[in-house]
């Protein structure tokens, strides 16, 4: 069994991987700003009625006229 990578290198890594997924965030945000109830059903492969209720209950980001933040979602979806 190989030996395992010294802590400071993990560490490093996850850093230099969270970096990237901030970077990549906000330029996919940059592009693309706002999903449609379209894009969302899409994503989460549910009904726009199931979708409404999804959001009732908390459990996305709430739209905001009619379409949703990409950069609240991404940051959502990421959170712990």
């Amino acid at each position: 069994m190989p030996p395992a990578s010294p802590p400071s290198t993990e560490s490093a890594i996850l850093i230099c991987l969270q970096a990237l997924q901030r970077e990549v965030m906000h330029l996919v945000a940059q592009q693309m700003p706002w999903l449609t109830t379209a894009e969302m059903c899409q994503r989460y492969s549910v009904t726009p009625k199931t979708l409404t209720a999804m959001e009732l209950r908390g459990e996305i980001p709430t739209r905001q006229k009619g379409r949703w933040n990409r950069a609240e979602l991404l940051a959502w979806e990421l959170a712990p």
